[in-house]
């Protein structure tokens, strides 16, 4: 996969969707994910547009809560983006994680549209999540050669 076929693929789904033609648009993104070249991110955005596309909002909602993590942060704002854009803003605020930083841009924004910009303010400054990152693996020590970078 390279990035010309990426926008060549993406274009592809959002012009069948266009032209009512969403599902033709699923049997390709099948097809890819059968052959394993593709991100499982990549296909998630473009079959999530498409499901909605074809009325399947609902599905794609359901598709989202089943991979919530496969397609990290950025899967649940997508979700959340296609609920808002479908009339569904309540759903989108709640699709999305406040304590999560990376989903604080879209739930304001998501807020504010609502009219609740005194929810929103607060989001900005909120401390980050106290969780403390992973350890990192065990690796050789600086004069052995591995696998991993000596940072």
């Amino acid at each position: 996969m390279n990035s010309a076929e990426d926008r060549i693929v993406d274009l592809l789904c959002e012009l069948l969707a266009a032209e009512g033609r969403a599902g033709e648009g699923l049997a390709h993104l099948d097809a890819l994910e059968a052959r394993g070249t593709w991100e499982p991110w990549e296909l998630f955005r473009l079959r999530a547009r498409l499901l909605a596309a074809c009325g399947r909002l609902d599905e794609a909602v359901e598709e989202a809560r089943a991979s919530s993590g496969s397609g990290g942060p950025y899967a649940a704002e997508e979700m959340a983006r296609l609920l808002a854009d479908a009339g569904r803003p309540e759903e989108a605020i709640a699709f999305l994680d406040s304590d999560r930083p990376e989903h604080r841009r879209t739930l304001g924004l998501l807020l504010i549209e609502r009219g609740r910009a005194e929810e929103a303010v607060p989001l900005p400054r909120a401390p980050r999540s106290t969780t403390p990152p992973p350890e990192p693996e065990p690796g050789p020590g600086p004069a052995g050669h591995g696998d991993c970078p000596p940072f």
